[in-house]
């Protein structure tokens, strides 16, 4: 089993990878490698500050487009590199903010819940989820997950926290899209066509779900689905 990378190993895997791109300033790949080695042996966190903070220096690059003093800056301009406080920013923008904060230290079946509501959410074509649909799709994640399945009244719980906390919105709608029959032993009001149900609507952005989640072995199976 390989142990844990160090700084030292984080950089050096770092600019093998950038060798060929002349876009970071030398010691900003030294500062990133050294920021993120001081919490995590993750070389994917690392890669995914570098390229954060990549896209800030574009935008950085691009605002050179905008007219000073009513002129455009020359073509010629260089290419703007990435620097220290692009990285400081990136990291800072990623895993720093309040909300990013929050998310990280909710419990396992909290999380694995806000992952299948986002999941859900994207099925819908990005606008809501009714919450019969998103307990199934949990289950299922559990299942894979290896976990103990919790039981409706206990998700359903955890929805009403959510709630409280201003990372969903729920509200009574129409279901006229359940995707499947209710079995016997489930409520037909909670998953039936044309009854009423709650929807919900995720408050907080994907971005910092996943960003909140990126370490977690759980959420790599659909860390794609976020991007």
């Amino acid at each position: 089993v390989h142990g844990p990378y160090t700084a030292s190993q984080i950089e050096e895997i770092l600019r093998t990878r950038l060798a060929k791109l002349e876009v970071f300033e030398q010691d900003a790949i030294t500062f990133a490698c050294k920021k993120i080695a001081t919490f995590s042996s993750d070389i994917r966190r690392t890669l995914h500050v570098c390229r954060n903070a990549v896209q800030l220096a574009m935008r950085e690059f691009t605002d050179l487009d905008a007219l000073v003093d009513g002129k455009a800056p020359p073509k010629e301009s260089p290419l703007i590199k990435v620097r220290i406080e692009h990285i400081q920013k990136s990291y800072s923008e990623l895993y720093s903010s309040p909300i990013v904060q929050a998310l990280k230290l909710l419990p396992t079946y909290s999380k694995l819940t806000l992952i299948a509501l986002c999941l859900e959410v994207k099925r819908n074509n990005n606008t809501s989820a009714y919450l019969g649909q998103t307990y199934q799709r949990f289950r299922t994640m559990c299942n894979n997950a290896a976990l103990d399945i919790l039981n409706r009244t206990s998700f359903d719980t955890i929805i009403r926290t959510f709630a409280q906390l201003r990372i969903v919105e729920m509200r009574k709608r129409l279901n006229n899209n359940p995707g499947r029959r209710p079995k016997e032993s489930e409520n037909p009001t909670k998953s039936f066509p044309n009854v009423l149900e709650w929807e919900l609507t995720v408050l907080v952005n994907r971005d910092d779900v996943a960003n909140s989640f990126f370490d977690e072995p759980m959420f790599e199976k659909y860390a794609s689905s976020f991007e």
